[in-house]
């Protein structure tokens, strides 16, 4: 497989439909207002509980039909966010010895100016 294969947009449609099917019976559940609205309700949550299983088997077969490419994926996240995190703690350094650097050599002036002023 190639990597510009994704996963078939039919396996997709099932989501639309029930994000349709779910809109509708929420409207109507709003709509009626009654017994009869909070039927509708449950219903709606009842339609989006299948679409999060429905998911849940999308995600399943991506990791077993494409393992090569997510795990390509993985080791480039774990590279970026392993460089970001060593730039970030040597700019943090940086800047600690730079500001703190600053702070400290004023401190010390001001102990020196105010040693000389004390009898």
């Amino acid at each position: 497989m190639s990597p510009d294969q994704g996963l078939a947009t039919g396996l997709f449609t099932p989501l639309a439909v029930v994000v349709i099917i779910y809109v509708l019976l929420l409207l109507a559940g709003q709509v009626l207002k009654g017994r009869r609205g909070s039927v509708a309700l449950d219903a709606s949550f009842g339609v989006m509980l299948f679409g999060a299983l429905y998911v849940v088997v999308l995600l399943l077969y991506a990791l077993v039909s494409k393992f090569a490419l997510i795990s390509d994926m993985v080791i480039i996240m774990a590279i970026l966010f392993g460089f970001f995190g060593l730039l970030l703690v040597a700019l943090l350094g940086l800047f600690d010895l730079g500001v703190g650097g600053i702070s400290r050599a004023r401190s010390e002036r001001r102990r020196e100016h105010s040693g000389d002023t004390e009898p």
